[in-house]
C-alpha cells in the first residue's frame, strides 16, 4: 500500500489576499484549509502580504504545482516516507520548518538556520551570488551585496542521523525532505544593523517552548526598542486563532500581546511563532530569536525559515 503523510502548509502572498478555494476539492476529506477571524497579514514589504494556511493528505514522495488564488504558483516536492531510525529505533519525524514575515534586510546581514539549497526539486531555480549557504553550520547568509529589489530563494530541509566524525560510513543520506521557499527583498537602507529594533521586556527568548494542556490559554508579550524610529507594525506569522491585541508604540518603545487557546484541532504538535518589526522608513527588524513554540509534549526537530513550506505530520496508511 502506498504510504501517505499529512502535510501542513503555510504560505505568505502578496495582496489582495487569495481566496482559499481551490485547495480542496468538494468532498475531499483527507484537506482542510484554515479560515480564521484574525488573519495574519503585513504592511511591508510592497503593499502588503497575509498568510494562508491548510493541511492535506499527500503521497509520501510527493511533487505538485500549487495554486493559490488566481496570481500565486507554487511547485513543492517532499520526501517523507516512513523510515524507522537506526540510531533509536523510532519512527523519523520529517524536518519541521516555521514561517517568519517576509524577509527584509537593507545593507546589513542576518543568519537564518537552513540546510540545503533546492538540487532539481523547483523548477527555473535561480542561485544568487549574494547568498552564501554553510552546509555544514546549515545556515544562510545574506552578505548585504544585492541590487534593491525582490528575490526567490528555494531551499530544502532535511534531517538525518547524526554520525560520529570518527564512523566508517561513507554516505548519510537524508530521512526525509521538506521544501522551504523564501522571498527576500532588498531595500535601500542608510543605517547599520545596530539601529534596528531589538527584543526587550517580557519578548520569549529564543528557542522558548511552551506546553499546551487541552484548552488551556496561555499569554505572552512581545516588546521592542528601536532607537531611532517608532516601531509601525509587529508582523507576526503563527498557528490559527492566535489573538493579538494592545500593539502600542510610543517613542522608542512598542509592545503587543498575544494569546493562544489549545482547542480541539487538527493542527500540528509543534506549532512556531516568529516576529518581525518594522520601523516607518521600512526597515525591518529581524527577530527570530524571539519565537515561542506550542507543543502537546511531543517534540519535532525545528528549523526554521520564507514564502511557503510544507510541515509533515503523521505517517497515514
Amino acid at each position: 500500500m502506498k504510504q501517505r503523510v499529512r502535510a501542513h502548509f503555510t504560505a505568505i502572498a502578496p495582496n489582495p489576499c487569495p481566496a482559499l478555494s481551490g485547495l480542496c476539492s468538494d468532498g475531499e476529506e483527507d484537506c482542510l484549509v484554515y479560515p480564521t477571524s484574525l488573519p495574519f497579514t503585513g504592511t511591508k514589504p510592497n503593499s502588503g502580504w497575509c498568510v494562508r494556511q491548510w493541511q492535506k493528505t499527500v503521497p509520501s514522495d510527493y511533487n505538485a504545482t500549487i495554486d493559490l488564488g488566481s496570481n500565486t504558483q507554487f511547485y513543492v516536492s517532499i520526501k517523507a516516507s516512513p523510515v524507522i531510525r537506526a540510531n533509536n529505533g523510532k519512527l523519523n519525524q520529517p524536518a519541521f520548518v516555521a514561517l517568519p514575515p517576509p524577509l527584509r534586510p537593507g545593507h546589513g546581514q542576518g543568519e537564518l538556520s537552513l540546510c540545503r539549497a533546492d538540487l532539481g526539486e523547483c523548477v527555473s531555480c535561480t542561485e544568487h551570488s549574494f547568498i552564501e549557504l554553510d552546509n555544514t553550520k546549515c545556515k544562510l547568509k545574506f552578505t548585504g551585496k544585492a541590487a534593491a529589489g525582490q528575490y526567490f530563494i528555494y531551499l530544502m530541509a532535511e534531517d538525518r542521523i547524526v554520525i560520529p566524525k570518527i564512523s566508517e560510513v561513507i554516505e548519510n543520506k537524508p530521512l526525509s525532505a521538506v521544501p522551504v521557499h523564501l522571498s527576500l527583498t532588498v531595500e535601500e537602507w542608510a543605517s547599520s544593523c545596530s539601529d534596528v529594533p531589538v527584543a526587550t521586556g517580557d519578548t520569549p527568548n529564543k528557542d522558548s517552548m511552551l506546553f499546551v494542556l487541552p484548552y488551556q490559554q496561555v499569554n505572552f508579550t512581545t516588546d521592542f526598542t528601536s532607537k531611532l524610529e517608532s516601531v509601525s507594525e509587529i508582523a507576526v506569522v503563527g498557528p490559527p486563532e492566535l489573538f493579538r491585541v494592545g500593539f502600542k508604540s510610543v517613542g522608542s518603545v512598542a509592545t503587543m500581546n498575544m494569546a493562544w487557546v489549545r482547542s480541539e484541532n487538527k493542527l500540528a504538535r509543534l506549532l512556531p511563532i516568529c516576529f518581525a518589526v518594522n520601523t516607518k522608513s521600512s526597515r525591518t527588524g529581524l527577530s527570530f530569536g524571539s519565537r515561542s513554540h506550542f507543543n502537546n509534549y511531543e517534540h519535532i526537530p525545528s528549523k526554521y525559515l520564507p514564502l511557503l513550506n510544507m510541515l509533515l505530520g503523521d505517517n497515514l496508511s
